[in-house]
């Protein structure tokens, strides 16, 4: 009861889910895979440790590598990275694995490195800090970096001939240094602590060791295998014998650091689902002492994690150990039927019997009763280094049956072939074989219908060893489908079968193993031999032998095949010579003959021996008999031996007697035993007869010589009757040209001496024979061995050259011309070559063809391609163009070619003409497309009596050129003002300032007049009488009188017309820099006031003068100067009497100087009355920007009606100087244009060259102008009697 509680306990806690990598014991891991997710569960597996390829994104994939890392922290495993990132990385630049195609890793990788390593660190960093996030950062992570890492090295480089790296290789102390520990900081920088392991490349063999130098070994804690499938039964690696590179020396090289072993996987990265030589106690505690800690399986089943939930190795107490409890490795639930006890050993045939050390017999079948004819024997053969091994030799024969014909040899597990055996604990099966290829096959009796489990195994002309491990098997797909794991736990045969259409050979066996199990003695009882043959001591005439020994059917052929019956052969080792004939076989000893029939057991060598007594040293025997074969039996050869002096091979035929001989010295005084060895299968009765064996009397005897032509090869004297035999080496004779020569035998025929005879060397010839290949540059296209003398002949396909831009190729024959064989030989393909010839086509810009295309040679020059007319283009308003060559440029013709014709452009030019009436004031070219300017002074036009004019732009408005253009002056009119006044006497009673044509209104109160103490005045009207206005006017009032009477009795009345007359400016006149100014006084003799103001084109005031008074006639201003500039200007004088604008003189005085300078200080203008009109149109066109002035609004006195002009040089931003019109002012707030003394204003904006950019009716107010940009503008403001133009400056 004890026990049992022990061991129950002992599975429960051999169940436990282990955690975490751990040093201490072994580590089991798998890799992940789509089907999981972060909540998988692990709990119970036995698992360490997770494991996932990086590399292939950019950055850390939360929904891949992110599930993996969380699924690892909530089952407490540590995440393991194959950090594949260099590679990865290659790949997204258009290169490949090594393997796939070209260009790849071992071409372009190390470019990719030196080129790209901060992205490649970059991606390294993602991955890093994507686990840190995840798994945090106290854990332990363990990244295995870089499998193929030595590809990019310049060892890598020049250990793989087939490919070399551009640029070279990165040097292996760059490559392992700088840019390994480049990697480790990176991954450490967020994971600390990060456990780096690097890869083993078995193949490197004992390079690795100088590989590993190079390595800072403080910064690696692990090594890792990736690839292919590796050896957990083996010291080595892997199997294969590229890559000799065992476990402990792997370690050893990188300095005893410990291993994560990887079982490998197959094409494309898929699991090689073979690990079963792993899943072995044995084995991984052999493994562990090599320095493997840990085991990662890329798709394991069932089995695996029963196994490591099972055998939590411990690796820190002393030595490694395991549970007591074997649990095989299964896919299903079941309880687990007990392992097998037998051992590693299934039989090594040393003991040449049929019964293998596992007690099962050795068997032959074939397909006879399923209709075949197949035939197969089964004999020991020496071989393979031992001195047993058993071989079928077969012949198949088809028969009538409808699939292919079938042989085998079939070994049972047990002695019954009944009861089978738990293979679970046999990691794989093993065994020695030379010959055909066959199907190695587990028999089993859960499988009914003969579909075993089974592999494919090559033929071989020399001894292999192959290993079939249980992942390689498969049944055929015409069988009812069974579980592997079911059949391996009850395996009652092994089987090796051929099976083919036709064909005849040999297949040997030998050393049959069963991996995993433990070496020793079977724990079957030993079975030495199932058949010993009992005898009386004394053999009468017709006695007949019985063998005691039974015989095991054993069925094990595919489909319904039956086997043939099989029993234990006797043996020389088996079997107690007497002096007696015994034998295997019915034998029937009379006292002259000896009849030997059928064996036992049909399918064994007939084997017959007699003891012939003891030899002596010194004496000399003959042994002689004759053997019968019975009449109509087929021919078949029997060997006699006799201890070491006898082995003689004698053919027998049906009916014939043949007679064999022995004559031998004796060596030592050793019993002679006579043996016969016959074929089995074999029906044919041999008669024995005539025997004798006894001691000959001294013989005489001769010299025996053998030649090979005059060279003596072996000369001995020999006795009489005795047979000679040749010893030395295989006589040689020396090829010619022609022959070569194989040894045939001797001549004449070897017979028993008779006499002094001399033996030649026959030899058998044939023809040389060559090497002759033909060939198409460096590919072969045929290759044959010929006879000497044999004219060779081309049968592939004709060859072909493949067309290159200049030359098409077409087969003309062979160089050299073929000739009979004499020598090996290659034969080039020659070939005719014809020069290609290529169209040239000439086409216009808009393709149509200009010159029909036409056919050149290849490489016909430039010079000689006909060219067609120059081709032309016509013009457009905007350009003219003119034939520029050809595109591509001619060249020499080495394709098929369009030549485009091109054209250079030349802009057009247009006359464009400003006039002003008939007078032409500009005429030049402009391009196309520009926009002219006009570049003279500004137009003018003739005052007349009724209107003076103001220069205001063009018509029609100045557009950009697209053809001659003549662009005429256009002018504002205004009326020409003239003063008018009414006077009474001396007295002004009202004045105005009227347009030309206006006829003149009086609005005061009426005149009167004192009257006299004559005289009673009545106001009588106006003289001169009213009339329009056409220049200066001035009306007096005029009064009817009326006599006062002195009586009463009668009054008179007569006419007054007496006044004051004002002063008024009769003449105005500009000499030079002075403006003279004449002035008819005032009636009464009253002083005047006179002033004048100069303004530029555009109104600004640029000269004025103080407030001169006077009585006097006349008055000379001296006007500042104006410096003369490049441009001729006109500047407009006004004379202000009074404080009133003077219209008795001409209202304007005008005249022309060269340039204008601004005067730097500004003098004070005189106030003019608000009801005083200008009106001054002015077209922005005509306006200098160095000649503006600009409107500043602190000039404006907003209190008063009146507003004062002011000139200044400096240039004010964002603002405007106050311009003075009567009631008109101007001034900027921020964007705000404000306008003041009148409504319903218009305003105009216009750049620098002329062109309206802003334009707005009906003004009260401000104007809002946040919508155009900083800039310089002319501003235009016109009222219903006003008109005024500013620069203004935005910013």
């Amino acid at each position: 009861m004890f026990r049992l509680l022990f061991s129950v306990v002992f599975l429960l806690l051999n169940t436990v889910a282990f955690a975490a990598f751990d040093e201490c014991r072994f580590n089991y891991g798998r890799q992940w895979q789509n089907s999981f997710n972060e909540n998988t569960d692990f709990s119970g597996k036995g698992l360490s440790h997770l494991a996932i390829w990086i590399g292939d994104n950019d950055n850390y994939n939360q929904y891949w590598e992110g599930s993996m890392v969380r699924a690892a922290k909530k089952n407490n495993l540590t995440p393991v990275f194959y950090a594949y990132v260099i590679a990865e990385y290659d790949k997204d630049q258009g290169n490949q694995d090594c393997d796939v195609g070209s260009p790849n890793h071992c071409t372009n990788g190390a470019e990719t490195i030196r080129n790209k390593w901060n992205s490649i660190l970059s991606r390294y960093r993602s991955y890093a800090q994507g686990v840190a996030q995840d798994f945090g950062t106290s854990g332990t992570t363990i990244w295995l970096i870089e499998p193929d890492f030595f590809q990019y090295s310049v060892s890598g480089d020049n250990h793989d001939t087939r490919f070399n790296q551009v640029g070279g290789g990165i040097p292996d102390a760059d490559l392992c240094g700088k840019y390994f520990n480049d990697i480790v900081s990176t991954i450490k920088s967020a994971l600390p602590n990060a456990k780096i392991a690097v890869d083993i490349s078995p193949w490197l063999n004992d390079g690795l060791v100088t590989w590993y130098a190079n390595f800072d070994k403080s910064k690696v804690d692990y090594l890792f295998s990736s690839g292919g499938r590796t050896q957990g039964d083996q010291e080595r690696m892997r199997s294969d014998n590229n890559n000799l590179v065992t476990w402990a020396f792997a370690s050893s090289a990188m300095g005893g650091k410990k291993i994560i072993a990887d079982d490998g996987y197959g094409v494309g990265g898929a699991s090689n689902n073979d690990y079963g030589d792993w899943l072995n106690v044995s084995n991984l505690n052999n493994r562990i002492s090599d320095g493997v800690i840990g085991l990662t399986i890329q798709e394991p089943n069932d089995s695996y994690y029963t196994f490591a939930a099972s055998n939590p190795l411990n690796m820190c107490s002393g030595g490694v150990s395991s549970s007591s409890v074997s649990v095989t490795p299964s896919s299903s639930s079941q309880a687990v039927v007990a392992a097998t006890k037998k051992t590693l050993l299934v039989d090594d045939l040393e003991d040449g019997d049929t019964v293998s050390l596992w007690g099962g017999d050795w068997a032959i079948y074939n397909d006879n009763d399923n209709g075949g004819a197949s035939t197969v024997k089964r004999s020991f053969v020496t071989g393979n280094a031992s001195s047993k091994a058993i071989q079928v030799s077969y012949t198949l024969n088809v028969g009538s049956l409808t699939y292919d014909p079938f042989i085998g040899l079939v070994v049972a597990t047990n002695a019954d072939g009944i009861t089978t055996e738990n293979l679970s604990t046999c990691s794989s099966i093993q065994y020695d074989y030379k010959g055909a290829a066959h199907s190695f096959r587990v028999e089993s009796p859960n499988i009914t219908d003969a579909a075993y489990f089974e592999t494919s195994v090559a033929s071989t002309n020399s001894w292999t060893t192959k290993t079939v491990s249980w992942n390689s098997l498969a049944q055929p797909t015409w069988g009812i489908s069974k579980s592997l794991s079911s059949t391996r736990e009850s395996v009652r045969a092994f089987s090796w079968q051929i099976q083919a259409a036709s064909g005849s050979g040999t297949l040997q066996i030998d050393n049959v193993k069963c991996l995993g199990l433990a070496e020793g003695s079977s724990s079957s009882s030993a079975v030495s031999s199932s058949s010993s043959v009992q005898s009386s001591s004394s053999i009468t005439s017709s006695s007949s032998i019985q063998s005691s020994s039974s015989v095991v059917s054993s069925s094990s052929a595919a489909s319904s095949s039956s086997v043939v019956s099989s029993s234990s052969a006797l043996s020389s080792s088996s079997v107690a010579v007497s002096s007696e004939w015994q034998s295997n076989t019915k034998l029937t000893v009379n006292e002259n003959t000896v009849v030997i029939g059928q064996s036992n057991n049909y399918n064994d060598e007939r084997h017959v021996t007699k003891n012939l007594g003891n030899l002596v040293t010194g004496e000399t025997y003959k042994l002689s008999f004759d053997a019968t074969e019975s009449a109509g039996g087929q021919e078949f050869e029997i060997t006699t031996t006799l201890n070491e002096y006898c082995n003689e091979k004698t053919t027998l035929t049906g009916g014939n007697t043949a007679t064999v001989t022995c004559t031998f010295t004796a060596k030592s005084n050793d019993e002679a035993i006579l043996t016969l060895d016959m074929p089995s299968s074999r029906w044919e009765e041999i008669t024995i007869s005539n025997f004798s064996f006894g001691v000959v009397s001294a013989l005489q005897t001769f010299t025996i010589t053998f030649v090979n032509g005059t060279e003596v090869l072996q000369q001995e004297t020999l006795e009489e009757g005795s047979l000679p035999s040749y010893k030395g080496e295989k006589p040689v004779k020396e090829s010619t040209e022609k022959y070569i020569y194989n040894f045939k035998g001797w001549s004449p025929e070897i017979i028993a001496v008779a006499g002094n005879a001399t033996y030649k060397a026959v030899f058998d010839s044939a023809l040389v024979r060559y090497y002759v290949q033909f060939l198409n540059g460096k590919n072969v296209l045929q290759a044959d061995s010929l006879g000497y003398g044999i004219l060779p002949t081309y049968n592939a396909a004709t060859p072909t050259k493949e067309a290159t831009q200049a030359y098409t190729y077409t087969f003309k024959g062979w160089s050299p011309e073929i000739a009979i064989v004499a020598r090996n030989a290659t034969y080039k393909a020659v070939f005719d070559s014809v020069l290609n010839k290529f169209t040239v086509t000439f086409v216009d810009e808009d393709g149509s063809e200009l010159k029909q295309a036409t056919s050149y040679d290849y490489g016909t020059s430039a010079e000689n391609i006909v060219l067609p007319a120059d081709p032309t283009k016509p013009s457009t308003d905007s350009q003219t163009f003119t034939f520029a060559g050809w595109t591509p440029a001619l060249s020499a013709v080495t394709e098929n070619v369009v030549y485009k014709a091109t054209y250079s452009s030349t802009t057009n030019a247009y006359t464009i003409t400003f006039v002003n009436g008939s007078e032409t004031l500009q005429s030049s070219a402009a391009a196309f497309g520009e926009t002219p300017a006009y570049s003279g002074q500004v137009p003018t036009k003739a005052a007349t009596q009724a209107y003076t004019y103001m220069f205001k732009g063009w018509s029609p408005e100045i557009s950009v050129v697209a053809g001659n253009a003549t662009y005429k002056a256009v002018f504002d009119s205004a009326l020409v003002r003239y003063y008018v006044q009414f006077l009474n006497g001396e007295n002004v009673l009202q004045a105005d300032s009227l347009g030309y044509g206006i006829l003149p209104t009086y609005n005061a109160e009426t005149p009167t007049k004192e009257a006299t103490q004559t005289y009673t005045y009545m106001f009588k009207g106006w003289s001169p009488e009213i009339i329009a206005v056409a220049g200066n006017a001035t009306y007096k009032a005029v009064f009817d009188s009326t006599l006062i009477p002195e009586s009463s009795s009668s009054i008179e009345s007569s006419s007054s017309s007496e006044a004051i007359v004002p002063a008024i400016v009769t003449e105005c006149s500009i000499d030079d820099n002075q403006l003279n100014v004449s002035i008819t006084p005032a009636s009464d003799g009253s002083s005047w006031n006179l002033q004048f103001n100069v303004f530029d084109a555009l109104g600004n005031v640029i000269r004025s003068s103080e407030k001169i008074s006077g009585t006097a006639s006349s008055y000379t201003f001296l006007v500042p100067s104006i410096a003369p500039t490049a441009t001729t200007q006109t500047y407009y004088a006004y004379i202000y009497l009074n404080d009133k604008a003077e219209q008795a003189c001409p209202s304007t005085l005008s005249w022309n100087v060269a340039s204008v300078v601004v005067p730097s200080s500004s003098s004070e203008a005189p106030v003019v009355s608000s009801s005083s009109s200008v009106d001054e149109p002015v077209s922005s066109s005509s306006v200098e920007e160095s000649s503006s002035s600009e409107i500043s609004s602190s000039s404006m006195d907003s209190s008063s009606s009146e507003v004062e002009i002011q000139s200044s040089s400096s240039e004010i931003t964002d603002g405007l100087e106050n311009a003075l019109i009567p009631s008109l002012a101007l001034s900027l707030d921020g964007r705000k244009l404000q306008i003041h003394g009148a409504k319903d204003v218009q305003v105009r904006l216009f750049d620098l060259q002329g062109v309206p950019r802003y334009t707005v009716n009906n003004v009260n107010g401000f104007v809002d102008l946040n919508n155009l940009p900083a800039g310089s503008y002319i501003v235009y403001v016109k009222t219903k009697d006003f008109s005024l133009s500013r620069r203004l400056v935005l910013r």
